[in-house]
């Protein structure tokens, strides 16, 4: 079967025999509280890997993910997210998170949780009730997400710390105040330069992630970026040289425009240039390029030369 949309609730209709059809459309959740938890009984005892090692904590054991959030009312151009699961904002109430976490530390020996959403921290007084209750409740756990740092005062990154949170997965994206504009990404530079030396003075680890590589980016560009990494000098990083995600909007203004190097059968597109400057980031022995590498041989494809 395939389920286009949100599948909890036709999921038991497949199960239970009650939709016959092979491709079904996915109902909408609108009160994210009546969803179903998972049960990591059938998972917890299996040797998958249980750490935080993202932000450095290894020895932290158990950790499980959770998502409690959907959809983003950002328009950040080169991101899937929104045509994954709309723009409409929605999320599971602090007090039935914070229920969940006490029941599975006392099932589990859980130690942390890790929030694998895009927009944890987007909503301030769903966030400061969790962290009330967190701390409230004492409930001693130690948490990461990943955050956007705009709306995060001092204040309440300080009462974040105190109720756990120890790492931030933060998407800065770029250095460029122009690119950051041109993606839409509704942060500044500014944002970044302020908030960073708050979360790590109160003692909150930064993981970040950078994307080079997009539509109308110079070399000028990839070096603000650079400087500015340096100037945030993050608990961790990553690289990543942008592809065209489908339904994205930079991937449909690449697509109309037929502007781009290769289009795989499953419509994930690569930029005019991907290939050269993933091998400058990413090295030529990196898995990655050595795949895009022999799909461009196999259609006789050139790649772009561009500078890093």
């Amino acid at each position: 079967y395939i389920v286009v949309g949100e599948g909890e609730f036709v999921t038991r209709e497949i199960v239970e025999g009650r939709e016959r059809n092979r491709i079904v459309r996915g109902i909408r959740p609108e009160d994210m509280d009546e969803l179903p938890w998972p049960n990591y009984d059938w998972f917890i005892d299996k040797p998958y890997n249980w750490k935080l090692k993202l932000f450095g904590y290894e020895v932290l054991e158990p950790v499980i993910s959770l998502n409690t959030t959907r959809g983003c009312p950002f328009p950040c151009q080169f991101c899937g997210v929104r045509a994954i699961s709309g723009t409409g904002f929605r999320s599971i109430s602090a007090d039935i998170v914070v229920e969940k976490l006490i029941e599975y530390k006392a099932k589990y020996g859980l130690k942390g949780v890790y929030f694998r959403e895009d927009n944890f921290t987007i909503n301030n007084n769903r966030l400061e009730w969790f962290c009330d209750l967190m701390i409230s409740k004492q409930v001693d756990l130690k948490w990461a997400c990943e955050s956007r740092v705009q709306n995060l005062t001092p204040s309440l990154i300080k009462k974040m710390y105190n109720a756990g949170c120890c790492g931030l997965y933060i998407g800065v994206e770029s250095g460029s105040r122009r690119m950051l504009e041109y993606m839409q990404k509704h942060e500044t530079v500014d944002d970044f330069l302020e908030k960073f030396p708050v979360l790590h003075d109160n003692g909150i680890k930064t993981y970040t992630t950078w994307v080079f590589g997009l539509p109308e980016e110079t070399r000028e560009d990839r070096l603000l970026s650079e400087k500015l990494l340096q100037k945030l000098n993050p608990t961790a990083y990553d690289k990543f040289v942008y592809i065209g995600i489908p339904k994205s909007d930079f991937y449909c203004k690449l697509d109309d425009n037929n502007d781009y190097e290769y289009k795989e059968l499953n419509g994930i597109i690569y930029p005019k240039g991907y290939l050269s400057l993933a091998q400058q980031l990413y090295g030529k022995g990196d898995p990655r390029c050595r795949y895009v590498a022999r799909i461009y041989r196999d259609n006789n494809i050139s790649s772009v030369k561009t500078i890093y």
